[in-house]
């Protein structure tokens, strides 16, 4: 799409109207659906256009242009919250489903692996894989009890065919791009080339392949509004999480905010050591330096691991506690 001067050349305080107001209108989108929601949203849109138009002086023609750029952002941040919305139901689903289930037997109640987040299943993946290297670790008999490792197998199936399920469902940018991030974060932790390695390498590939293609004619205007997207469902983040009351979940909130943040920067900077690098004709980061802010990724990576993991296990610890006082 071509650059509208008239456009590029407003204010910031008239791009942070922009954002305020898709933000805003996104919170009431993210609830309709059907008719209601196609005209809440082209009515949004004609609004912001209309004053977009009055602000910069552009001709009809020039914002027939971009209109497509305003739609195409309130789309990606009312996705963004339905994303946040549906996430946090799963988890709180989940969790109850837990406790709810804390009295039974083991293997008395069979698992809705569809009703679970994919996070949550990849987990449990990780988990059925490290059971069933323990096993395969030992040393067998003829008359070694395998109904163990059978059921692992059997569980393993289960969950994989559910993960498979949900990934071929995934219809929208926001929801293949986060499955992706996932995806590479796990990997990042994997052995090169081993058998796991090339499983996730693989998906990440058919998920990449579902992507729209991105024409290499992307405007400044473009990079201007998804800059201030990604500023905007901070803001949004963090507004959110400053209303919650105080507990695990805000915890989680505060944890996955700050690690996205992190993840960011590291991509900023690298982005803009490739752009000087090749304004000053130098071409692009050297291996070393790529080496460095993957380093660093890895890092990031490992240490939010870690804590997510700790805040996890400090919300089992509550709940049970919890279950316990009361039976």
């Amino acid at each position: 799409m071509r650059a509208v001067k008239t456009i590029q050349d407003m204010n910031d305080a008239i791009y942070d109207m922009i954002e305020l107001q898709a933000v805003e209108s996104a919170e009431n989108l993210k609830n309709l659906t059907g008719d209601a929601y196609t005209k809440a949203f082209a009515d949004t849109v004609n609004r912001i256009a209309d004053q977009v138009q009055a602000a910069s002086g552009a001709t009809d023609q020039d914002m027939a242009a971009f209109t497509n750029n305003i739609s195409s952002y309130l789309f990606k941040v009312t996705e963004s919250a339905r994303l946040l919305d549906t996430n946090t139901n799963n988890l709180n689903q989940s969790m109850n489903q837990f406790i709810s289930t804390a009295g039974n037997l083991p293997g008395t109640e069979k698992v809705d692996y569809l009703s679970l987040s994919l996070a949550e299943l990849d987990k449990i993946v990780r988990d059925t894989n490290k059971e069933i290297d323990d096993i395969n670790s030992k040393s067998v008999s003829v008359e070694t009890d395998n109904s163990k490792l059978n059921e692992l197998l059997n569980t393993l199936s289960e969950v994989n065919s559910a993960i498979s399920g949900k990934e071929a469902d995934l219809n929208t940018e926001a929801g293949i791009e986060t499955r992706i991030k996932q995806l590479k974060d796990e990997r990042s932790e994997v052995i090169i080339n081993s058998k796991r390695y090339k499983e996730l390498s693989s998906t990440i590939d058919s998920l990449e392949k579902k992507m729209p293609k991105r024409s290499s004619k992307t405007t400044d205007t473009d990079s201007q509004l998804d800059e201030k997207q990604v500023q905007s469902q901070i803001r949004l983040e963090q507004a959110r999480i400053e209303i919650m009351e105080d507990g695990h979940e805000k915890r989680r909130a505060m944890l996955d905010l700050q690690h996205r943040v992190n993840m960011i920067a590291i991509d900023k900077e690298e982005k803009e050591l490739i752009k000087a690098r090749k304004e000053a004709g130098k071409g692009g980061v050297t291996t070393d330096e790529r080496s460095t802010f993957q380093s660093r990724r890895d890092i990031e990576n490992k240490a939010y691991l870690k804590s997510q993991n700790k805040v996890f296990d400090d919300e089992i610890r509550y709940k049970k506690e919890q279950y316990d006082l009361y039976w």
